[in-house]
């Protein structure tokens, strides 16, 4: 019996509180999760990613998502180059027809 209450008694307690804290996390995980647009993503595969700030925005993901939510033109990112920009510009006029 001392086995028991040495041993495996506070395994088995660290055990449930570590399942209860798991279930805990997965759910608020799910419930608390930030969606993203994909065409950020999309957008961003296809700029230059020097992350220069010639833009004026802190790096290449921002001034993506920039273009996305339509507050800024393609032509201020200048290291892009002109294929990737059409590119660019087919991914925001497919999403905006849909």
């Amino acid at each position: 019996m001392e086995i028991f209450m040495t041993f495996i008694l506070p395994v088995l307690i660290v055990l449930a509180i570590s399942a209860l804290l798991g279930f805990i996390l997965a759910f608020f995980g799910e419930k608390l999760e930030v969606k993203k647009d994909e065409r950020v993503a999309s957008v961003f595969a296809n700029l230059a990613g020097v992350n220069c700030g010639a833009c004026g925005f802190a790096g290449c993901e921002a001034f993506a998502e920039a273009l996305v939510k339509g507050e800024v033109k393609l032509d201020k990112c200048r290291p892009t180059s002109s294929d990737k920009k059409s590119k660019i510009l087919e991914i925001l006029k497919e999403n905006n027809n849909t």
